[in-house]
């Protein structure tokens, strides 16, 4: 049957399929036409786009080695500092910055006499930049202060050698080689983007090892590299075989942890990779297997295509292989849209809950005679297997077909 959009319902248990359910939507583009992935500042210039600290010029030109003014600076700190870019929208309309440098004001990164509103079109030295930067990190005078004074042979005497000193400890903004800072000197746009990054890099630092942010706190670049919530560089994504561009892929946020799936070979017979995300580590899970980690214990369903019988399986810290769980009569999976015209499109609309005791709610297809997906499809329901006896009982009604339910209070909710 033709017609401008077919959509055909298929279960399909694949990294594939959940990396069109983003919790992280990638930036349009990260990519300037005048910084190649060579530039030594490309993934401090695409990480800042892509959080929308910095932007280009029209024509798609960022001007690496341009100047940065006190405006320019100043939005960076207080979006870099804020997680927002709200405001722009509280100045007083005399300068496109001035909103920026009144938040600046009102959280301690400087006061008017130490930077003028007026000055906001003039270029920004490294010192006013350091006193920003010490600024937003709360930074108190260094211990070893005298010490640390010894490291620039040309700031003694500078009002903001305090400052200049805690930037450079916190690792934010750097000397020379030959032992000076020259406080006076400005930074290229390129420059400033590298600052910023170690800034936020150094703003994460303090939340402790502990912290474990969205999806959205990290950051795909147009090359395929996956950044962490401090600019940093967790992995790669691999070029497509078939499509001689880098995989696609996505975000997704599950049980309170970030992933990274794509597949990789391209192809419904492709390898199937699910990455772990931390801010400063990332971790490949098994491979063909979607999987869902809870606190002490792992669920998940084998992606091979088409799935068979047997695909349900477990976990528990500790262990190092998998278990089959549920009724080897069934299948565990997805259900999902496709737009065979249009490309992929639509989202994962079944989920997997654990009610962190006995029992693993999952949707189940019926009908292993299946000639078509389609005929699967009629046959859905959310399954209760209990963990410990494997005991399998369907929960949703005999005769409705369910796709999608939410677990809340309890209690299984279509």
């Amino acid at each position: 049957m033709k017609s401008v959009k077919r959509m055909i319902t298929i279960v399909l248990a694949t990294a594939l399929i959940l990396a069109m359910q983003s919790a992280g939507v990638f930036a349009d583009s990260t990519s300037f036409t005048d910084v190649s992935e060579s530039h030594w500042a490309y993934d401090n210039i695409a990480f800042m786009s892509a959080k929308g600290i910095v932007k280009g010029y029209p024509g798609g030109e960022f001007k690496p080695g341009g100047t940065v003014t006190y405006g320019e600076f100043i939005k960076m700190a207080v979006v870099a500092a804020t997680g927002n870019d709200l405001a722009a929208a509280s100045g007083n309309g005399t300068h496109w910055a001035s909103g920026y440098y009144k938040a600046a004001v009102d959280a301690g990164m400087f006061t008017a006499d130490q930077i003028a509103e007026s000055s906001l079109n003039s270029v920004i030295p490294r010192k006013d930049m350091a006193l920003i930067a010490a600024n937003v990190l709360k930074a108190d005078e260094t211990a070893n202060y005298e010490e640390m004074a010894k490291t620039f042979s040309d700031i003694s005497g500078n009002p903001y050698e305090a400052q200049i000193l805690e930037s450079a400890k916190k690792g934010v903004i750097n000397g020379y080689e030959n032992g000076t800072f020259r406080p006076d000197n400005t930074l290229t746009r390129a420059e400033s983007s590298a600052v910023i990054t170690r800034l936020i890099a150094a703003i994460n630092s303090a939340k402790g090892d502990s912290w474990e942010p969205g999806a959205d706190a990290y950051v795909r670049t147009d090359n395929g590299k996956i950044l962490g919530p401090s600019g940093n560089l967790l992995w790669q994504v691999p070029v497509d075989f078939y499509s001689e561009t880098y995989c696609e892929s996505a975000f997704i946020e599950r049980t309170g942890h970030v992933y990274l799936v794509y597949r990789e070979g391209g192809g419904v017979m492709g390898h199937d990779c699910q990455i772990r995300l931390m801010p400063n580590k990332a971790t490949e899970l098994d491979s063909n297997r979607v999987i869902f980690e809870y606190d002490g214990i792992s669920f998940a369903t084998g992606t091979y295509v088409p799935p068979g019988a047997d695909n349900l399986f477990m976990k528990r810290d500790g262990e190092s292989e998998w278990t089959k769980i549920g009724d080897p009569k069934l299948i565990y999976g997805w259900h999902f849209s496709v737009d065979t015209e249009g490309g992929h499109h639509g989202g994962v609309v079944a989920q997997m809950a654990y009610d962190g005791g006995e029992y693993l709610y999952v949707i189940g297809f019926e009908g292993l005679e299946m000639e078509t997906a389609q005929a699967a499809q009629q046959k859905t329901g959310v399954y209760r297997v209990n963990i410990n006896t494997n005991e399998t009982v369907r929960v949703s009604p005999a005769d409705k077909d369910i796709s999608e339910f939410t677990f809340k209070d309890g209690e299984i909710v279509y």
